[in-house]
């Protein structure tokens, strides 16, 4: 049987992951092997490539290698390289395609000499090099969203390399695979076309193939970069008795022993698809949960030993992704009912955006309203992207306990969009889920470097949050707390704090309560389900605040906004110009170029999600 190649990457390397790995450069977690590193297929009339990646934690690398198994197919030999090693290999390079991704807008660590060396250097004589960037991110971080990607693209061109297709983004938030795919199959077109190669008419076949074993063991799963911690408390802390509660747990994890951790920092976590999901799949295609398979291809992100069908379909691949376009397609050339061709060609056609991106319906959904498309478990397993590690803001500070961080998550659980069951979270589900005792893969990641609290212990801060975006900010009140213990003098500390009621998810009540009575923070709450006159979000109640807000700006306060990107964050930022025009008399305009200045100075720092 024979569909297309499939996008397998694991994507983990985002904007979203919002990190510029320093502490855990030397292992960021990739479980893709150097198989295509050394490609050696005949050299007879193929044309060098070079394939170049800027990556932490894996995906851009695992897209460049995915190029490097299709490159011989269309008539090319690759090379994949770091960015950081491109350097010295620029002038070497006729055909060029990079793949990157961002970090709080630096590169990563494997690109952060290639970026200043091509932006800094009077480069102007790359005349011969052709070349397309692809972009990995995700929107929700808007502020940094494809900034390398950008910057590399941008660069190259002004150096004299011919771009020979435009900047592509991938957003995870979206239709990213099928973004890559797109993007691919566009580049390979363009690349064929300027070194007069014919494109291949015939369709590639499947790269998986799968022998069936009878004795089964147990697996384990091993990523580099990552170590088990071990779960020491999960707890809800949302009383889940009032109608339309959302649970928020907190959970305390211990730290492997080689880790360390700032107040801001994240914690990257891999977790498991529910056994729902795989259930839902095995079910699908008459499979035996302890049935041992032996994957047999090039796909770097499947385990090179015989493994279970539930092990594989839990830990290895995401089963709740959106499914691309392509997918879709190659969905209906299996399908011969006339009713369930004609509602894939409508959900790879018309209906895609708002059925399937919108929707979240995954491959798993479509193949279960369309009974009769005869995909076969192989070309699933060709098509699904390999299951990729979530990041959350770590909740506590190292100055209280230096090898265990809490987290603070909204699990997710709510009336899928695409009206099939529930959506859960995969990330937030499965920790929501753990018990003392448990072992999870985790590993930390370091904040944005302005994302931090002020070396001057004296210096006001206000934090701007609502629901767990409180996170970050019990981790920097914490480290506030501990200075204070120890004799150190410390300045005023102004909490916003938005969540729906005060008797449901009022988050940490009592810990900030006590610490208002011994004069260490200032609360400032504000009720979406049960406002205090106008005041129902952060927004209304920091311009209600404004007097006070207006002092603590004019003290030299340091504002820090964690949150939804969408509303609240544009509304913070309303209201401080607003206090602005108030309070100093200031036109319109005169309040934005006081924005700036807050920004450029550093004291405007946003951690926020649309």
């Amino acid at each position: 049987m024979k569909i297309k190649a499939r996008s397998r990457i694991l994507a983990k390397d985002l904007d979203i992951a919002k990190s510029k790995s320093t502490a855990t450069s030397k292992g960021a977690a990739s479980n893709t092997q150097n198989k295509f590193d050394t490609i050696e297929p005949s050299m007879k009339n193929l044309t060098p490539l070079t394939i170049s990646f800027g990556s932490n934690a894996g995906s851009a690398e695992a897209f460049a290698k995915q190029l490097a198994q299709d490159a011989p197919f269309y008539g090319f030999v690759p090379t994949v390289i770091s960015l950081n090693k491109l350097v010295d290999k620029l002038h070497e390079t006729k055909a060029l395609a990079v793949v990157t991704a961002s970090y709080e807008g630096q590169p990563p660590d494997n690109a952060n000499k290639f970026v200043p060396h091509i932006e800094g250097s009077a480069i102007d004589n790359l005349h011969d090099i052709k070349f397309s960037v692809f972009g990995c991110g995700n929107r929700q971080w808007a502020r940094t969203y494809q900034a390398i990607p950008k910057r590399v693209d941008a660069a190259l061109n002004a150096s004299g390399a011919e771009r020979i297709t435009q900047l592509s983004a991938g957003d995870s938030g979206g239709d990213f695979f099928g973004a890559f795919e797109e993007w691919s199959a566009d580049f390979w077109k363009n690349i064929c076309l300027h070194y007069g190669k014919e494109m291949p008419t015939e369709v590639r076949s499947s790269s998986i193939k799968i022998e069936y074993i009878s004795e089964s063991r147990a697996s384990t799963l091993n990523i580099k970069g990552m170590a088990l911690g071990k779960v020491l408390e999960n707890e809800c802390l949302v009383d889940m008795s009032f109608a339309n509660a959302r649970a928020k747990n907190h959970l305390e994890i211990k730290l492997p022993a080689h880790m360390s951790y700032r107040a801001g920092d994240y914690l990257d976590v891999l977790a498991s698809n529910s056994h729902d999901q795989v259930k839902r799949v095995l079910r699908r295609f008459g499979l035996s949960a302890n049935v041992l398979i032996s994957l047999q291809g090039q796909q770097a992100s499947f385990p090179d030993r015989p493994v279970t069908c539930s092990d594989l379909l839990a830990n290895y691949v995401e089963l709740t992704q959106p499914a691309t376009r392509a997918q879709i397609t190659s969905m209906a050339g299996k399908t011969k009912c006339p009713l369930g061709l004609a509602q894939l060609e409508l959900l790879s056609g018309d209906d895609y955006d708002s059925k399937v991106v919108e929707g979240r319906l995954s491959l798993i959904d479509i193949l279960e309203q369309t009974p009769a498309c005869g995909l076969s478990f192989e070309e699933l397993l060709n098509m699904l992207p390999p299951m990729r590690s979530r990041q959350y803001s770590i909740s506590s500070s190292p100055f209280v306990q230096p090898d265990q961080v809490s987290l603070t998550i909204a699990v997710v659980d709510a009336p899928a969009w695409s009206k099939i069951g529930r959506y859960k979270g995969v990330a937030s589900g499965y920790l929501a889920e753990r018990s003392s005792g448990d072992r999870i893969s985790v590993v930390v990641r370091p904040g944005s470097q302005h994302f931090r609290l002020p070396e001057d212990t004296l210096a006001p801060i206000i934090l701007v949050c609502a629901g767990s975006g409180i996170a970050p900010f019990r981790g920097f009140i914490q480290e506030r707390e501990a200075q204070s213990k120890k004799g150190l003098l410390t300045g005023p500390i102004h909490l916003f704090f938005g969540v729906s009621h005060p008797n449901v998810d009022l988050l940490y009540k009592d810990y900030f309560q006590s610490l208002v009575e011994s004069g260490l923070i200032h609360t400032h709450f504000s009720f979406s389900k049960k406002p205090d006159g106008a005041i129902k979000s952060v927004q209304n109640k920091l311009w209600s605040e404004r007097e006070q807000v207006s002092y603590l700006l004019d003290a030299g306060a340091k504002v820090f906004v964690c949150g939804d990107g969408e509303y609240m964050e544009p509304g913070i930022r309303q209201a401080l110009l607003n206090i602005q025009v108030e309070r100093h008399n200031l036109s319109e305009a005169e309040a934005e170029i006081w924005f700036k200045k807050l920004v450029g100075d550093d004291r405007y720092n946003a951690d926020v999600f649309n």
